[in-house]
């Protein structure tokens, strides 16, 4: 194999590895999306209204209770 050969196949390489590279990355901000929207307030209180809705209405019974 001539040096110019070995140089092509060098950059050929170097080449799938970028474009692995800027896959992976793609990839990683998506993860770091979705994990931030899973754990947001606005999310997490969504998703567990009920138990905000009560724990709201038993801090206002305590709050009641203590004032009077």
């Amino acid at each position: 194999m001539s040096a110019s050969e070995h140089i092509r196949e060098l950059e050929s390489q170097l080449e799938n590895r970028r474009r692995e590279l800027r896959e992976d990355a793609v990839r990683i901000s998506g993860k770091i999306e979705e994990t931030k929207a899973k754990l947001s307030p606005t999310n997490f209180i969504r998703e567990r209204a009920i138990l905000v809705a009560g724990g709201a209405l038993l801090l206002g019974f305590a709050a009641g209770y203590l004032a009077g």
